[in-house]
């Protein structure tokens, strides 16, 4: 009967151990890859910022929402992106304020880079990454329900009318 060496096996068992190691991180990789894609393209619009109130990265519906692109807000202060009430706060009431929003979600109007009034709802989720405190926004354009409520009063006042 053969036998192999003990080298040999220590050796096969250090390339499995590498394969499964490789196999795992790919795996991790694909999912952070997966993710990525789903904040790219999630139907809420997502800004990250940091504990200074620097945008660090904005989604498309975010994008779309605002009226810019990720990279002409990079770096610059959130409050291009927030309703005026968050103007007049400083940044550590700003920051306190954020925290306090965290899992409850409030209600603004903000603007768009042209100026138009938008209805949106803000939540602030906090995390602590690498010692750091990012904020992550999840904002909800609020414009077609609002137009959805006025359609459903108008009919509402008119089926009224009818029958008054």
């Amino acid at each position: 009967m053969l036998t192999q060496p003990k080298k040999n096996n220590i050796q096969f068992k250090a390339i499995f151990e590498q394969v499964r190691k490789d196999n795992q991180l790919s795996k991790e990789k694909n999912i952070s890859k997966n993710f990525l894609n789903f904040i790219k393209n999630c139907p809420i619009g997502i800004v990250q910022i940091d504990d200074e109130l620097n945008i660090c990265a904005i989604n498309a519906c975010a994008e779309k929402i605002f009226g810019f692109v990720c990279l002409e807000v990079f770096g610059k202060k959130i409050d291009i992106l927030l309703p005026e009430e968050f103007l007049k706060k400083s940044d550590s009431s700003f920051l306190n304020f954020l925290s306090s929003i965290k899992l409850e979600s409030s209600y603004f109007i903000a603007s768009d880079r042209k100026g138009k009034k938008i209805p949106v709802q803000i939540t602030s989720i906090p995390q602590l990454i690498n010692n750091k405190l990012y904020f992550f926004l999840t904002i909800l354009d609020q414009s077609e329900l609002q137009i959805t409520k006025l359609v459903q009063q108008a009919e509402i006042q008119r089926f009224k009318a009818v029958f008054d």
